[in-house]
């Protein structure tokens, strides 16, 4: 999967992070930047914000779209789900611990192998 599919996916999901998106791109290469990116810059900040206003719903809905992510059972799409989201996530300033969270079968699946490499 390209980037700029990715992005798409992401932006139909969450059109109202359209905004962020754009300003994070508009010095890149568009619908064209890399999805890491991105994910990682736009997409987890919402998360975190959505965390932050306890606002469940959409938290559910966030960690949906990571789990359908997962189930494209496409390398790149796995990367992005699994390294600039749950691992961003995890890791730096959030450092959030998402074995709290209800995560679909395929992300705790990516967490838990995570964590077990990072313990090592």
């Amino acid at each position: 999967m390209e980037s700029q599919k990715l992005n798409s996916l992401l932006l139909e999901k969450f059109p109202q992070i359209r905004h962020q998106f754009d300003d994070f791109v508009s010095w890149q290469e568009g619908m064209a930047t890399g999805s890491h990116v991105v994910f990682e810059d736009v997409f987890v900040p919402y998360i975190l914000d959505r965390i932050a206003k306890n606002d469940a719903e959409e938290v559910k809905r966030c960690f949906d779209f990571v789990e359908s992510l997962f189930s494209l059972h496409d390398d790149y799409a796995d990367d992005v789900a699994g390294q600039s989201v749950l691992e961003a996530l995890s890791e730096g300033n959030a450092h959030l611990d998402l074995s709290s969270i209800k995560l679909g079968k395929l992300s705790k699946q990516y967490y838990e192998k995570y964590l077990k490499n990072f313990q090592n």
